[in-house]
């Protein structure tokens, strides 16, 4: 498909007929968002740019605003058609469409349009597997980071933050020396989909090991976990490294495939294990926005439809 599927708007440099500039007024609206969700819409847009063959998501801006609704519909729709053909995952999709609507919508808010995108995302599958790799892997990986060293200190630091904690990989990679209170034992940590930074206690052995990485990342103001390559020394550590990490310690350790929030994953099991299922205790823990979210790990962690199936088995 080509952008001369919808009415082309770019040459003006104008949305609507309100002379708002394009490019600004998407700088602006991404500034509105999160930092990791401006830079996924923005990659997103990117893709969606491409496949209409315009050049700059400000005149992407332009083109779609300016196309009208059933010309804006129209096009997203078979932008959809062309994901769905890619065999994208359905997350991939739906966040990609998510960042369409957010832009119309913004738009529509701000008085410049009367329309918004309703395209429907794909429907998906929950949580398959809330195990992640257990306790017991968590445990061997924590005690091969003994070493004093600047790595190791650093990457039981981030191993227990995300195990003890439960704390999200973006979560952690976003933490500044600043928000981390090591007397008081708190962490100010930002959670997903909020934008004020929540006080949480720090267990004693998760603030050793933190003050056992500070002992070598020294306490000048920044990122709280700095990446120790020689070509990006001192810079923010990126939630991908997060994983490279987290990975390789599984394998350095014989465990089973190890990832981030596989490390969350199994501290929110294991709170349900210890606390007999209990999953308001566990939402305290785990933060979860809805507390049906926990069910999906109770039912795994219990296997209950494993064990009918046993019974109906020996009906027969």
């Amino acid at each position: 498909m080509t952008s001369t599927a919808i009415t082309l708007a770019s040459e003006s440099h104008e949305l609507d007929h309100h002379g708002t500039n394009p490019s600004s007024w998407v700088q602006t609206w991404l500034a509105t968002l999160k930092p990791n969700t401006a830079t996924a819409y923005r990659r997103d847009l990117t893709d969606l740019a491409t496949f209409l063959e315009i050049d700059t998501l400000g005149n992407l801006a332009a083109t779609v605003l300016a196309a009208g609704h059933a010309d804006a519909t129209n096009a997203i729709e078979r932008y959809k058609v062309h994901l769905i053909a890619q065999e994208l995952s359905p997350a991939t999709i739906n966040r990609r469409l998510s960042a369409i609507r957010s832009l119309v919508r913004h738009a529509h808010e701000g008085g410049l349009i009367p329309w918004v995108v309703s395209t429907k995302g794909l429907k998906t599958v929950g949580y398959r597997d809330t195990s992640g790799p257990g306790v017991d892997a968590v445990r061997t990986i924590v005690q091969s980071l003994e070493a004093d060293s600047p790595k190791a200190t650093r990457d039981r630091a981030l191993v227990r933050l995300m195990f003890d904690m439960g704390l999200r990989r973006g979560e952690v990679v976003a933490l500044d020396l600043a928000d981390i209170d090591l007397e008081e034992r708190k962490a100010a940590v930002i959670g997903k989909g909020q934008r004020e930074a929540t006080p949480l206690t720090i267990p004693a052995k998760t603030a050793q090991a933190i003050a056992a990485w500070l002992t070598h990342r020294g306490n000048q103001p920044g990122p709280l976990f700095t990446n120790l390559d020689r070509a990006g020394k001192g810079s923010r550590l990126t939630g991908r490294s997060v994983g490279r990490i987290v990975t390789q310690l599984g394998e350095l350790n014989g465990t089973a495939t190890v990832r981030p929030h596989g490390l969350r994953h199994s501290a929110i099991t294991h709170v349900l294990d210890q606390t007999n299922g209990n999953m308001r205790a566990a939402r305290k823990f785990s933060r979860h926005a809805k507390i049906e979210t926990l069910g999906v790990y109770d039912d795994n962690r219990e296997d209950v439809g494993g064990e009918l199936a046993a019974m109906i088995s020996e009906a027969i």
